[in-house]
């Protein structure tokens, strides 16, 4: 198309998309007004009772209304949704899918996606929609990246009204406009001549370019764009190059050029294209976040928590109101007196309701010279029970809109068991689900975003960086030529993988749950449980629950403790199918033959030695009998003592000499299980560092 007729387009798509959200954006107002609490009272309303001519009465804006919104965005924060990848079809693999969500870990670690999400949580229980979008860009050292950004002002964005999926995926144009002034956009574009452009869209008196201000808009359309040609022969699909490549080439059984859908993005400002870039994604890259969402009259309709509790806190404050004023009105109980008792004293007594006046005088007699009494104070007006009793309902009205009771907001209800205040807690998180389950759906269709683009990002041979579960960075070694989705090649450090995003087809699902902090901290008060009721089971798992706090030096503390657990217990944590090295099985395999050796040596030895002490006997016992009639028994005995001492010794010396052979075998023993302890720590520190789970 050309520029003009783009031009033209352009016009056509944002003002269908304005006027169909014209209700919808005074709408968002008016519940956003209700929520700050400027549109509580109605203006003439407001008007009326500020200027009184009797004195300006009570406007009171009473609401808890932000405290209910909070009750909901809250959960949020401390449930938030999150990104799992699944792989789809046989050249999907899992391992890449773990690292599909250690590269969106990353994009949303940087970009600080958590602003995003809660602000269009905000807007979406507020006012019954948010947005938030995808962009490209650069990150600190130069290299290509995605972000997730906030879009703080829901008027900003005109969306496709044909769009009737919740979360905008089907959408086929939306706008992002900002306004900036005139010599801001002078000085960004100096070549740009905005001639002729004042005219444009000003049918609705705001024209995109005035004096003072320029509308810069960026605009994003789906369009079809032909592939490369594909030619179908012998039943399987080649390129036009691969094919006339081959030797014996099959008979063509189809040609052409597929279609596929790309988004286009142009930044526009009046009727000038600024530039044009082609996304390599097949979605508009926002998204929407809804509340509740339907259709009337042919429009979709949103809503949040502030639509229908506009009158109930209308009620709220309005009863407040009336109930001060009728408290503020019981000091001010009048004087009534005869006529003629407050004649030259009139200044006084009018004082008589604001200043604490220590006396007050009064005229005796009437106008006609009779004796009068002294005024006498009314008893002042009590406030009208009937108006507490309209507040009471009026809260009670607000609870039921809302869906939020008394256990709800954490305050004492009619409940007594726990079980019936965590039911009545329930009750409020079931009412308001909707709005956590479409935030969910909204970041799930944000994550196929990612993985539709992602790959365009690494598409080239680079080393990612990525981000487990626990937070901590790794990196991954990226290859796009590569023809499989992950390739595992022998280094010099051992087995590496290596990836390419680009092969397969990957969908994604979003859950809601506890962040990993809080996974951790439940993780560490459960473990203690079960130590505590089980303190023999502390030798086991101490490590575990040690690497699970947060202390200073806990990583060091939990590797002793690893050196403490028994062997039988960390090798049932062995990943299966993982295998000692064949060249350490080799050494390990000739080291405890040689052991075996050793030991069946030792054997023989104590054999012989268990010999040397019968002989060792036999000879006593015929060196007593020669004896016998020349010593004493007591000199037999010394003589007998000594010999076999002297056997002994010998003895134990060569047991000694042949337990120290042993013991320098045990030591080579030892040598290399911990060379082949060192290679499992190395190669754990790799896997965690690809992003996998590997066992302790």
């Amino acid at each position: 198309m050309k520029e003009t007729d783009l031009i033209e387009l352009a016009q056509e798509q944002f003002s269908l998309g304005l006027e169909s959200e014209s209700v919808q954006r005074e709408r968002f107002k008016e519940d956003l007004d209700i929520f700050d609490g400027d549109g509580i009272w109605p203006e003439q309303l407001r008007r009326a009772r500020q200027n009184n001519p009797r004195g300006a009465r009570p406007c009171l804006n009473v609401s808890d209304l932000p405290a209910r919104v909070h009750q909901i965005t809250n959960d949020v924060r401390q449930n938030p949704p999150s990104i799992k990848t699944r792989p789809v079809d046989d050249n999907a693999d899992v391992e890449t899918a773990e690292i599909f969500d250690g590269i969106i870990r990353h994009i949303e670690e940087q970009s600080q996606s958590d602003i995003a999400f809660q602000t269009a949580n905000l807007h979406q229980v507020i006012g019954g929609y948010g947005y938030f979008r995808i962009t490209d860009g650069y990150d600190k050292i130069g290299q290509r990246e995605l972000f997730i950004r906030p879009i703080y002002d829901v008027n900003s964005v005109v969306f496709d009204p044909w769009s009737m999926c919740p979360v905008g995926s089907d959408a086929q144009f939306a706008f992002v406009s900002e306004e900036v002034s005139r010599k801001q956009f002078e000085r960004e574009y100096p070549k740009v001549d905005l001639t002729g452009s004042e005219a444009f869209d000003s049918s609705n008196g705001n024209p995109w370019v005035s004096d003072e201000s320029v509308r810069v808009s960026e605009w994003f359309r789906l369009e079809q764009k032909k592939g490369a040609n594909v030619i179908k022969a012998g039943g399987q699909e080649y390129s036009e190059e691969a094919y006339w490549a081959l030797d014996d080439r099959p008979t063509v059984e189809e040609a052409g050029q597929p279609e596929k859908t790309v988004c286009i993005w142009r930044k526009i400002v009046g009727t000038k294209i600024l530039r044009t870039v082609e996304l390599p994604i097949s979605y508009i890259p926002i998204i929407r976040v809804p509340g509740e969402m339907y259709v009337k009259e042919g429009r979709l309709v949103f809503k949040g928590l502030v639509r229908d509790s506009r009158d109930a806190v209308r009620a709220v404050s309005f009863q407040m109101s009336a109930l001060v004023e009728a408290i503020a009105l019981e000091p001010k109980a009048p004087y009534i007196g005869v006529k003629g008792a407050f004649d030259g004293e009139e200044d006084v007594w009018a004082m008589a309701n604001t200043e604490n006046l220590p006396y007050l005088e009064y005229n005796p007699v009437d106008v006609n010279g009779v004796p009068a009494a002294p005024p006498q104070r009314q008893p002042p007006p009590m406030a009208s029970q009937g108006i507490a009793q309209a507040l009471m309902l009026s809260k009670d009205a607000l609870k039921s809109v809302t869906g939020q009771h008394d256990a709800s907001m954490g305050a004492q209800g009619n409940e007594t068991s726990g079980k019936a205040i965590l039911a009545r807690q329930r009750e409020g998180d079931v009412a308001n689900y909707h709005f956590v389950d479409n935030l969910a759906k909204a970041v799930r269709f944000a994550g196929r975003i990612l993985i539709d683009w992602i790959p365009s990002i690494y598409d080239e041979r680079r080393v990612a960086r990525i981000v487990g579960e626990d937070g901590e960075p790794g990196y991954a070694e990226m290859d796009s030529q590569q023809p499989e989705a992950v390739r595992k090649v022998q280094g010099p450090d051992g087995i590496k993988r290596i990836y390419n995003l680009g092969v397969g087809c990957y969908d994604v699902i979003s859950t809601v749950g506890p962040s990993y902090t809080t996974k951790r901290q439940e993780a560490v008060a459960a473990m203690t449980e079960v130590m505590q009721g089980n303190p023999q089971v502390f030798p086991l798992i101490g490590d575990l629950w040690m690497r699970a706090q947060d202390w200073p030096g806990a990583d060091d503390m939990a590797k002793r403790l690893k050196a403490m657990v028994p062997p039988q217990a960390l090798q049932a944590d062995q990943e299966e199918g993982q295998q000692i090295p064949p060249e350490v099985q080799a050494m390990v395999q000739q080291l405890q033959a040689q052991l075996q050796e050793g030991a069946q040596i030792v054997q023989e030895l104590q054999a012989e030695n268990d010999q040397l002490q019968q002989q060792m006997q036999m000879k006593q016992q015929e060196k007593a009998a020669e004896i016998e009639g020349r010593l004493n028994q007591e000199k037999i005995k010394q003589a007998g003592e000594i010999e076999r001492a002297e056997i002994e010794a010998e003895s134990k010396e060569r047991v000694a000499m042949l337990e120290a052979q042993q013991a320098e075998m045990q030591n080579k023993m030892d040598m290399v299980l911990q060379y082949f302890m060192q290679i499992m720590q190395m190669e754990q520190a790799e896997a965690q560092r690809e992003g996998e789970e590997t066992p302790q």
